[in-house]
């Protein structure tokens, strides 16, 4: 769940602005994807974090602790800026919001590829060539396996989806043979 979404939008905008004026726009991502990460993977982490119970100053050593050396500067004290403003809840999402910020200015889109079985390199080279051209941007493919697609391919591209997979056409032909039959 994103914990508001406008604040959310506003601190990664102005992490990405002091990011790319830096040219570490690239390293603040990964950063930020690592922390996400542990956030994720450690409840109890995340729960002490979040948590307005916990004292920021132990909030700030657990910070320092855990990514003082392994963070950016810049990454390292915009964790510290939302332990002070008592805004910690944004670090589950800023790397989601960060990275959309960072693709717009970029001119990058995302495009979450899913298949029956594992694509090639060379397949995913023609799909990302093949969408590039459909854009008119930069594509970063994202592949997913999910066998239970049967064939063909599911496409999600911000917020559209084209859904070429074995599994949709039966559903489609079920739907127009059922609705023959009445």
């Amino acid at each position: 769940m994103i914990h508001n979404a406008a604040a959310v939008r506003r601190y990664a905008a102005a992490l990405y602005a002091a990011a790319s004026a830096a040219g570490n726009v690239d390293r603040v991502a990964d950063d930020l994807h690592l922390v996400a990460s542990a956030l994720h993977e450690h409840p109890k982490l995340r729960d002490a974090l979040i948590q307005h119970v916990t004292p920021d100053r132990a909030k700030r050593a657990v910070v320092q602790k855990l990514f003082g050396e392994r963070l950016d500067p810049l990454t390292l004290q915009f964790l510290l800026l939302l332990i002070e403003k008592r805004r910690e809840r944004i670090a589950l999402n800023a790397e989601a919001a960060f990275r959309k910020i960072a693709d717009e200015r970029q001119g990058v889109v995302r495009a979450q590829v899913i298949s029956a079985v594992e694509l090639s390199g060379a397949e995913l080279e023609q799909l990302r060539d093949l969408l590039a051209r459909r854009t008119g941007r930069q594509v970063i493919i994202e592949p997913q396996v999910d066998p239970g697609i049967l064939g063909g391919l599911v496409i999600r591209i911000g917020d559209r989806l084209l859904d070429g997979s074995v599994k949709e056409e039966i559903r489609r032909l079920r739907q127009a043979l059922a609705g023959r039959e009445e």
